[in-house]
């Protein structure tokens, strides 16, 4: 019994692997003469650009059990993105330091579209 529980243990985290190997990669958004990019690496660090000057913060990117790209940056806040089936990624909400979950109206969502 512990070896089947094992390998079901196994197969969950694999799964959780091929999802974010299905992610990795750059997304962009134009709008207003502006170009922001966001890269999603395999060793768990997002880069954010701005026409095409990289920021200094550094989030960390994960996927949640949710399937949601889940990025904390250094104060601690987790900037929540949504898959999209098309392959883009769309921010949808915030979650603050007090554990809050904040959801943002459609007018406030951005989506990246996939370019590599």
């Amino acid at each position: 019994m512990k070896f089947i529980a094992l390998i079901i243990g196994l197969l969950v985290v694999g799964c959780g692997n091929s999802a974010e190997k299905k992610v990795i990669g750059e997304y962009e958004l134009k709008e207003d003469g502006n170009t922001e990019r966001v890269v999603l690496l395999d060793n768990g660090i997002m880069e954010l650009y701005k026409n095409g000057k990289k920021d200094e913060v550094e989030p960390k990117w994960s996927i949640s059990k949710e399937g949601e790209i889940h990025a904390t940056d250094s104060e601690g806040d987790i900037f929540i993105f949504r898959i999209n089936k098309d392959g883009s990624i769309t921010i949808i909400a915030r979650i603050g330091r007090d554990g809050e979950r904040e959801d943002y109206p459609k007018n406030r969502q951005t989506t990246f579209k996939r370019i590599n």
